[in-house]
């Protein structure tokens, strides 16, 4: 069994806030690193929690990128 973590748009990752499976909610060029990297969007469909992180063609994250999260307005 491959234990490797999957990176790209289609592998949401678990919610950091309820550990649900999150969904991509938009893919656009990054904006410091351009057409070479994309910056994702998932979203928690269970509790709103919004995580962001970059990734290549190949799936991988920027070295200098860490996943971040914004809680939702309410």
């Amino acid at each position: 069994m491959n234990n490797q973590i999957r990176y790209g748009s289609h592998y949401g990752p678990t919610c950091p806030a309820c550990t649900r499976l999150m969904y991509v909610t938009r893919r656009t060029p990054h904006p410091l690193y351009g057409n070479t990297y994309e910056l994702q969007t998932f979203k928690c469909s269970t509790c709103g929690e919004e995580i962001k992180r970059s990734a290549d063609k190949m799936g991988l994250p920027h070295a200098n990128d860490a996943v971040f999260t914004q809680r939702p307005l309410v």
